[in-house]
């Protein structure tokens, strides 16, 4: 179903404005800050190491479009071994870096 005014299109629309920049993996992180109860520094490896998920949730732009069904993947918050509780209490506590 759509949103009151949406019209839904088959495929995300690419949005940039200039190249893909090169990242440096050894030295990527991913920071945590602002709203929440403890800040924390994600690495590349730590978010690889990440139990890994597919949801499929429809995408609406402000712009008016939609798409339906989309396939995301990404990284769970739980940790690579199936436990997911100690990596959880990590990420709320801070402790991941």
């Amino acid at each position: 179903m759509l949103p009151p005014g949406q019209k839904e299109i088959p495929d995300l629309p690419v949005l940039n404005v200039s190249s893909i920049p090169d990242v440096d993996i050894s030295s990527y992180s991913l920071k945590v800050t602002g709203r929440v109860e403890n800040s924390l520094t994600l690495t590349y490896d730590s978010l690889m190491e990440m139990e890994r998920v597919e949801v499929e949730v429809p995408a609406h732009c402000v712009e008016g479009w939609s798409v339906l069904g989309i396939r995301w993947e990404g990284g769970s918050g739980s940790d690579s071994d199936g436990d997911g509780e100690a990596h959880k209490r990590q990420l709320r506590a801070g402790e991941v870096s």
